[in-house]
C-alpha cells in the first residue's frame, strides 16, 4: 500500500512540475508535525508569481524527508507552501462499507485490509488547503527548505 501512495505522489509531482523547461532549484528538507518526521504526505510548492510565469512542483514526503530534484524543482521566487499527511483513523463502518462487502470477509473478495481503514488528512488547513505558508526560494543550486507544524 505505500508503494501505491508513493506512486501516486509521484504522478502528482510530475502533474505538477509540467513540461517547462530550464533547470529549477533543487529543494530538499523535513517535514515534522507536533514534533514527529511526518511518515507519508506531499509538500507542494505553488508559485505567487502574479505574472502566472511560474512553476509549481511538489514531493512525497517519506519517514519526514522530501526532496525535488533541479530538473522539474522551482524556480526562484516566492511559494505557497501546502503540506498533507494522511493517517489512518478507523476501520470503515458497515454503512460506509455500503454494499461492497454483500457480507462477505474482505479476504474472500482479495481487499487487502489497509483498504478497510478510512484515512483522514492530519495536517491543519492552514498549512495545506487554507496554507499561511510562504518561502521565498533564491537563485541557486540546490536550497534546504524544513517545515515545523506544531
Amino acid at each position: 500500500m505505500h508503494n501505491i501512495r508513493s506512486l501516486i505522489g509521484l504522478l502528482m509531482v510530475m502533474a505538477l512540475a509540467g513540461c517547462g523547461g530550464g533547470d529549477g532549484v533543487g529543494v530538499s528538507g523535513m517535514v515534522t508535525f507536533q514534533g514527529q518526521p511526518v511518515e507519508d504526505g506531499m509538500i507542494q510548492f505553488l508559485s505567487n508569481e502574479a505574472s502566472g510565469e511560474g512553476r509549481s512542483a511538489g514531493a512525497p514526503i517519506v519517514d519526514g524527508k522530501y526532496a525535488i530534484a533541479r530538473n522539474g524543482g522551482p524556480p526562484p521566487g516566492s511559494y505557497r507552501v501546502e503540506v498533507t499527511a494522511y493517517q489512518e483513523v478507523r476501520e470503515q463502518t458497515a454503512e460506509e462499507l455500503g454494499g461492497v462487502m454483500f457480507g462477505r470477509d474482505p479476504s474472500e473478495l482479495g481487499i487487502a485490509p489497509e483498504a478497510l481503514m478510512v484515512r483522514e488528512n492530519v495536517i491543519p488547513e492552514q498549512y495545506n488547503t487554507s496554507s499561511t505558508l510562504t518561502v521565498t526560494i533564491p537563485s541557486q543550486r540546490n536550497f534546504q527548505y524544513d517545515v515545523e507544524i506544531p
